[in-house]
């Protein structure tokens, strides 16, 4: 009768990152086994068998409010364009162990973007003028972000303010 359960069945032995997208809230903590799937990869067995993912979900996520400073809107020609504003992506990249996807917010003109739906915690928060591909579940894929953007830290049910400037690539793909 607990309908909050299911099964995924024919899963191939190996390692592999549990990503949790919940519609609201935030997962507060992913674990099977004893294992925390936010720092460490599930691991499938031969047989396909492995230890239940439990999952906490929380409601009290937090917000990060972000002004670009600078000259976002003077962003180079091969900036990514929607008619004649430039678009700008403003990540929010944890500083802790997560099982979700990186949040990110585009951005067009105001110079003013809000990123909702996250767990309390330390966030670097990086403005780009091109998509990205950030691998934050590895320190090599979370390194080359190191020096860029501000950080802030976010409170249950708080929001954090914070002012960056848009990181110039180059270019309108993703890395």
């Amino acid at each position: 009768d607990d309908t909050s359960s299911f099964e995924i069945e024919s899963v191939t032995p190996g390692r592999y990152w549990v990503e949790a997208s919940p519609f609201e809230g935030y997962v507060s903590s992913i674990s099977s086994g004893g294992v925390d799937l936010a720092r460490d990869p599930l691991v499938v067995s031969t047989g396909g068998g492995s230890a239940p993912i439990e999952v906490t979900l929380r409601d009290d996520a937090g917000t990060i409010s972000a002004q670009l400073v600078g000259d976002p809107v003077g962003t180079p020609a091969t900036a990514t364009t929607v008619g004649e504003l430039h678009q700008i992506f403003v990540y929010a990249i944890p500083q802790f162990p997560s099982s979700g996807a990186i949040r990110m917010s585009g951005l067009q003109g105001s110079g003013q973007v809000t990123i909702g739906g996250l767990a309390p915690g330390s966030y670097r928060v990086v403005a780009f003028d091109a998509p990205q591909e950030i691998d934050f579940h590895t320190p090599d894929g979370l390194a080359k972000y190191a020096g860029m953007g501000a950080t802030t830290t976010v409170e249950a049910g708080g929001t954090a303010n914070v002012q960056v400037e848009v990181v110039h690539t180059g270019n309108t793909e993703s890395e």
